[in-house]
């Protein structure tokens, strides 16, 4: 009787911190669609669908496409990784060669997105753009347009 009562409020302690989790992760799954351009000078854009695609650019060329995920358990790429409920995780699996390459997110709003490969000390933080890649693509000067958001991004 007493092991059922522990269980209990263990149950009753443990759910909410399970909930928010979740909901943490639904939040990100939402926030993490559309199109990143990264802040180091390079013309490196991720943009992520909400069917689990993430195509990569150079400019406006594809370098590759992916199916992402996000989670927030252990094992990422093989490595044993903090699994708190506060931590999360992208996971970028190549669909020609099914490489994976995995990132802690260190932070993800309606703005930014700051990711740190595993294995590496090296943050990388992205803009969102304020329109899909579809639409610098339409555009007569693509490099002008993608100039000018960068401009805009500076001075944030």
């Amino acid at each position: 009787m007493r092991k059922i009562l522990v269980i209990i409020i263990l149950g009753i302690a443990v759910s909410p911190i399970f909930a928010q989790s979740q909901s943490g992760m639904q939040q990100e799954r939402e926030l993490i669609v559309g199109t990143w351009l990264s802040e180091t000078g390079s013309k490196w854009k991720l943009e992520f669908l909400s069917d689990g695609t993430c195509i990569q650019y150079s400019d406006t060329r594809i370098l590759e496409t992916d199916t992402y995920k996000l989670s927030n358990d252990s094992p990422q790429c093989g490595e044993e990784v903090l699994a708190d409920g506060h931590a999360s995780y992208l996971s970028l699996i190549d669909r020609a060669t099914q490489d994976e390459m995995c990132y802690e997110i260190y932070g993800l709003t309606e703005e930014y997105l700051n990711i740190r490969p595993l294995n590496s000390g090296n943050f990388i933080l992205f803009v969102k753009l304020p329109f899909p890649l579809s639409e610098i693509k339409a555009l007569d000067r693509p490099l002008q347009a993608e100039e000018n958001v960068t401009e805009e991004i500076k001075h944030l």
